[in-house]
């Protein structure tokens, strides 16, 4: 790894290269991430584990796509996007976002940004809107767009609860029949009541899981998944909640705690950083992050070396990036990114 991305002194020590080690690790955190700064912020503390929605890599295709996917390439770095589909269906109403045709545009242009950029891109969820058009269209769709995308990349298949299947152990059951070995467990599963049975059917039919916003401490220490995204140290700036990892156990300390937070002076100052511009009353979005991605980093480290330990079935992270030299195959509705128009969604 390049440790030029790293720009913290203490980010750049070597017990947290554990971390960075895809090539060798079987499990990896991604740092939920939506805009330019908050990339920025997760590089200075040498982040190479990303997840970014579509929904916002769209916004400046030309950034992200020229200036941060090659950075985190050649950071040895992986990354994971997802269509950010349900954050449009606050603008639509409920007959067009059923209407399986509404969402086909989009559809497309979400996987002609997948072709385009599969060489810096780990893995991506599919169309995951079961929810809103059914199972059986989300079927058509994963046949039509995303198994054509397993020569390029891994590919997340979430898996929806429905009305028969509320954990959706019989979802997770038909996708791995299907041979598709990478599953992603939605954050509206009880995933802390029964993170075990996961973990146990994940032996079972030998695939691995990406847990949509779950980082919870004690169960990701018990029964790691291969992946886990969490955008939740962004909580300084939005919520003045500080992070901090105890070694046992990782604890947010909110805004109301200052006889708490006062004790963690020093640690500000050993990171570089200046207390006022954390103080809770006051707090500076960059810092106060920086400070808790440094808590964060540790958290990572422990969940590292726990799916080095447990997830004995699995492979290492770098094992599943696919190495094609052959010219890529376009699907018929792919057209160059100067020919296409980004689909508007009315508010």
């Amino acid at each position: 790894m390049n440790k030029d991305f790293i720009f913290s002194d203490i980010a750049a020590r070597p017990e947290f290269d554990v971390i960075r080690e895809h090539d060798k690790n079987k499990s990896v955190i991604f740092y939920t991430i939506n805009s330019r700064k908050r990339y920025e912020q997760c590089r200075f503390v040498g982040i190479t584990s990303y997840l970014m929605s579509y929904e916002y890599i769209r916004k400046s295709l030309k950034f992200y796509s020229e200036e941060m996917l090659p950075e985190i390439e050649e950071n040895a770095g992986v990354f994971m996007t997802d269509s950010g589909v349900f954050s449009f269906l606050a603008k639509t109403t409920y007959e067009q976002s059923s209407n399986p045709a509404y969402w086909e545009r989009y559809i497309e242009e979400y996987v002609q940004f997948l072709y385009d950029n599969h060489q810096r891109i780990f893995c991506a969820a599919n169309f995951d809107l079961d929810t809103r058009v059914g199972r059986d269209v989300v079927d058509r769709w994963n046949e039509k767009y995303f198994e054509p995308l397993h020569k390029y990349m891994e590919v997340v298949y979430v898996a929806h609860p429905a009305n028969n299947d509320v954990q959706s152990f019989g979802r997770i059951k038909d996708y791995a029949d299907k041979g598709y070995g990478y599953i992603g467990l939605p954050s509206n599963l009880d995933l802390k009541a029964t993170n075990n049975r996961y973990f146990q059917l994940s032996k079972l039919l030998n695939i691995r899981y990406h847990g949509f916003g779950f980082t919870d401490y004690d169960k990701l220490m018990q029964y790691p998944f291969f992946s886990a995204d969490s955008s939740t140290w962004t909580m300084g700036s939005r919520y003045g909640e500080t992070h901090f990892d105890t070694g046992r156990d990782y604890v947010a300390v909110n805004r109301t705690q200052h006889h708490v937070r006062k004790r963690l002076k020093w640690k500000a100052s050993e990171m570089g950083l200046d207390y006022k511009d954390i103080d809770t009353r006051r707090a500076k979005d960059t810092p106060v992050n920086i400070m808790n991605l440094h808590g964060w980093l540790r958290f990572s480290q422990r969940y590292t070396k726990r799916g080095n330990q447990m997830l004995r079935w699995s492979n290492p992270v770098k094992s599943y990036d696919i190495v094609n030299g052959e010219e890529t195959e376009f699907p018929d509705f792919y057209r160059p990114l100067k020919e296409r128009e980004l689909v508007k969604f009315n508010h």
